[in-house]
């Protein structure tokens, strides 16, 4: 079932196919920008205002109204935030889902992570909504950024495989070439055994510090 189909039903307007569709393509596009953010408290600051979004009164900031709205208008171009102040709740809260809900790296740095971590905090700290339909979609963000923290906890913890070093030669008359092939042949081994020794430390010392 199409999320946008079910959760425009918010508006209690009449829903047509083209809404669907051009809503659809507008989370697509927000979920490929968001993406590529970069600076952590940009994303942190995205995740507040979608809780702000979906809480309350529905109303969004006039600066995140006016990002979801240029996001629509690509595809319907007589959209306006203005009108359909609900809309804004509705098509962020369903990127935001799209976005969280990718398989963890190991990393715990990820757009999503950190996404995610945002939104469990601003949610959880948002009364339930009155609104059954509007409460389902913040509901449904919470549970799916509450998700991905512990998921994405979880992979940033493991520990990863220790591969042998990998090919080196020394090729007579190429000696200059050598420190820079030795790298490569042994950087992915060395990073791992960093990583696995970092968690590890990190363990004992809070296994020592918690007796």
């Amino acid at each position: 079932m199409n999320a946008i189909a079910t959760h425009m039903r918010i508006t209690n307007l009449q829903v047509t196919n083209e809404d669907v569709d051009t809503r659809t393509a507008a989370v697509s596009d927000l979920v490929a920008t968001w993406g590529k953010l970069k600076d952590t408290e940009t994303i942190i600051a995205k995740g507040a205002a979608i809780a702000e979004a979906l809480g309350g009164a529905g109303t969004p900031s006039a600066v995140f109204g006016v990002e979801i709205e240029g996001a629509v208008q690509a595809h319907a171009s007589a959209f306006l935030h203005s009108e359909r102040p609900l809309e804004v709740g509705i098509i962020a809260g369903t990127a935001a889902i799209e976005l969280i809900s990718t398989t963890p790296g190991n990393s715990g740095w990820a757009v999503a992570d950190i996404l995610g971590t945002a939104l469990w905090l601003a949610l959880s700290f948002q009364p339930a909504l009155e609104d059954v339909k509007r409460e389902a979609l913040r509901s449904s963000v919470l549970e799916t950024a509450r998700g991905r923290s512990t998921s994405g906890a979880e992979a940033a913890r493991q520990r990863v495989a220790v591969n042998d070093f990998g090919e080196f030669t020394i090729t007579a008359g190429e000696e200059v070439k050598a420190p820079a092939s030795f790298k490569k042949a042994t950087t992915a081994t060395i990073e791992a055994l960093r990583r696995n020794a970092a968690l590890d430390r990190e363990e004992l010392d809070f296994l020592w510090w918690s007796q």
